[in-house]
């Protein structure tokens, strides 16, 4: 897995059923995926999470709206965090550009929602406190 995955950036963390890649992004950013075994259905997949934001900052109709933009993964929600999450056969482990592009596709996508997320704070809070500037 880490040579297949491990393309996308750099692996952070790793153990024998999971790993941690680091994908850098435009600037000076990045964004961390975690990628694990799973089973279900009689087959072992590939699951794939990168971080969004704590659930409270992404209404969950929002994210079900946003669901249907995504080229890649959908948005969940699991212990107060909203994450992108992809799921394929164990199969694509052994391709040789899918799994790094899945990577990048979830890193990247993650961080322009994280981003947008941010900026809707920001501005809130601006416009929260404009009245006082006078």
């Amino acid at each position: 897995m880490k040579a297949a995955f491990g393309r996308a950036g750099r692996v952070i963390e790793e153990s024998a059923e999971a790993l941690t890649v680091r994908v850098d992004l435009r600037g000076e950013a990045t964004h961390d995926v975690a990628v694990s075994r799973g089973s279900g259905a009689g087959q072992e997949w590939v699951v794939m999470r990168a971080a969004v934001a704590p659930t409270s900052e992404m209404d969950p109709w929002e994210a079900l709206a946003h669901n249907s933009t995504l080229a890649v993964g959908a948005l969940s929600a699991a212990n107060d965090v909203v994450t992108l999450r992809h799921v394929a056969p164990l199969a694509v482990a052994h391709e040789e550009e899918g799994p790094a592009l899945a990577v990048r596709l979830l890193a990247e996508e993650a961080s322009r929602l994280r981003a947008m997320l941010a900026s809707r704070i920001t501005t809130a809070a601006r416009d929260l406190f404009a009245n006082f500037g006078e």
